[in-house]
């Protein structure tokens, strides 16, 4: 169980997943949210993907790289050219945590893929002024 003093109740990490949708549409249609960034990343979310789950936003994030990327995790090293997320939006206390990533060998989206999924939520606190708020402000206003 996950406890915090932002939840308002307890709710399983497993529970709160689950409710999550995690098929990828083929013919989403991706809205750039954030410029592109000095290290060539640009950023998309489907509006189509935003649901509620609880007192959380949930929402699918494509980002596309100018190169290809390389991470260590879990034992494993990823490459990539794009990734698809899914997040976990708390617009009430301007927060957010990722609940699984797709990693896939070419933009878009597209090509081979590896995926990720969080043991456990972590959240973060959106910024002022980052990629991460022009998100949160476009998902917190479609609800």
């Amino acid at each position: 169980m996950v406890t915090s003093p932002f939840f308002k109740r307890p709710i399983s990490l497993i529970a709160l997943i689950g409710m999550l949708d995690y098929s990828t549409p083929v013919y989403a249609e991706w809205l750039l949210y954030g410029p592109t960034t000095k290290s060539g990343m640009t950023t998309y979310y489907s509006s189509e993907s935003v649901k509620s789950v609880e007192e959380y936003e949930t929402v699918m994030v494509l980002k596309n790289f100018s190169g290809t990327q390389t991470v260590q995790y879990d034992g494993g090293a990823y490459i990539y050219k794009s990734i698809i997320n899914r997040q976990i939006i708390d617009c009430k206390n301007k927060r957010y945590a990722t609940a699984s990533v797709d990693m896939y060998a070419q933009l878009d989206g597209l090509g081979n893929k590896s995926s990720v999924y969080m043991k456990r939520l972590e959240w973060n606190p959106i910024k002022n002024n980052s990629i991460q708020e022009a998100l949160t402000e476009q998902v917190c206003k479609i609800i």
